[in-house]
């Protein structure tokens, strides 16, 4: 018996990345479809059976964020209040430096598949495993771009044994770390579009960000109508690609 082995299967899940390969993962928000090459990217989509309006989003961190997204110190307050000072995972949508290293290294057919008007999402504090990730991602100068391990439209998965066999069976490494933090929330993370202060997914600990949003920065979040009326959370979606 040992503890995770965080840092090593992070390399491990590198290498198959940076090799063209698909990873899945455990993230606290749940489990994730983790790629770095166009390849893979099609590929991701191809077993997800994932409509063209759905977009990857990036592995990301404070100062990823900092060097890569275009926001104003008072948007940068609010994001690190949410996933520093009280350590809540969110997705940060917000436009993105296109001459950024990273940024750039994106190929043009992956970037259309995770933009929208030159905003890219970034997911932030998913967990001590996909923080190494995004640490890689920066050390490497290479996105690391995915979606929820699952077939599109059937929820997140907060287990290996709940994603569907064929999914699985498409990726290169699977590192089953159990059950995923906020599997109570029976959604993915809170997305939030830091450049028109719109709610695009309600999802993990969003009553919590609601209110440290409200308290300290005097915005105040939609109110969300439940998981029988949203069972996924989306308030907005973009135009097929």
């Amino acid at each position: 018996m040992s503890r995770p082995d965080i840092i090593g299967d992070a390399q491990r899940i590198k290498d198959v990345l940076l090799r063209g390969g698909v990873a899945i993962l455990q993230g606290d928000v749940g489990y994730g479809l983790l790629t770095a090459t166009p390849k893979a990217a099609r590929k991701s989509f191809d077993v997800k059976g994932r409509a063209a309006h759905k977009r990857h989003g990036m592995l990301g961190c404070a100062d990823f964020r900092r060097e890569a997204q275009l926001l104003d110190q008072v948007k940068h307050d609010m994001i690190d209040a949410i996933t520093i000072d009280y350590d809540l995972p969110l997705g940060v949508i917000a436009p993105v430096r296109l001459d950024h290293p990273i940024v750039e290294s994106i190929e043009p057919e992956t970037f259309r598949a995770s933009s929208v008007e030159g905003t890219m999402a970034m997911l932030h504090n998913n967990g001590a495993l996909s923080d190494e990730l995004a640490r890689l991602s920066l050390e490497e100068g290479v996105a690391f771009l995915g979606s929820s391990a699952n077939l599109s439209g059937t929820g997140v998965k907060f287990r290996v044994e709940d994603i569907q066999p064929e999914v699985i069976e498409q990726a290169d490494l699977v590192a089953d770390y159990g059950l995923a933090k906020y599997h109570l929330y029976e959604r993915s993370s809170t997305m939030i579009n830091f450049d028109t202060m719109q709610v695009v997914r309600i999802g993990c600990g969003y009553e919590l960000i609601s209110d440290i949003l409200l308290r300290y920065f005097g915005f105040e979040c939609p109110p969300d109508p439940g998981r029988k009326a949203n069972p996924f959370g989306h308030l907005w979606e973009p135009a097929a690609i």
